[in-house]
């Protein structure tokens, strides 16, 4: 039969595991600023999430992030929904690695950050 019905198969989920590149010494590490999407500023760096498990930071656990002009507290969590308003939260984006972002505010800005930045974080 010419032209049968169209099945269609099912999605496959790729999952993303990229490797560090970032520089692990005990509850630190260095990394660097990958990308940063406007309009909010979110900044992806160059750590992934095997990265905070070695720093002992996982969901809820709140950890510094500096670069050479500011620190700032963020929250490792879920959703956006899980900080206040304008707070910082780090996530794992789509394609393994930490994102830094902000609750309705610009991450970017607000760490005075620029592609290639070294980035310093520590559990507190």
């Amino acid at each position: 039969m010419e032209g049968g019905p169209l099945r269609s198969k099912p999605a496959a989920t790729l999952e993303m595991q990229p490797g560090s590149a970032a520089a692990v010494h005990g509850p630190t590490g260095a990394g660097t600023i990958r990308q940063i999407r406007p309009p909010y500023g979110n900044s992806y760096t160059s750590y992934v999430e095997a990265d905070l498990q070695k720093f002992g930071i996982g969901i809820g656990t709140v950890f510094s992030c500096s670069t050479a002009r500011k620190t700032h507290a963020i929250t490792f969590a879920k959703a956006y929904s899980d900080v206040p308003l304008k707070a910082w939260v780090a996530f794992i984006d789509s394609e393994g690695y930490v994102q830094l972002s902000r609750n309705y505010a610009n991450a970017a800005e607000t760490l005075n950050a620029q592609i290639g930045d070294l980035l310093i974080i520590a559990n507190q």
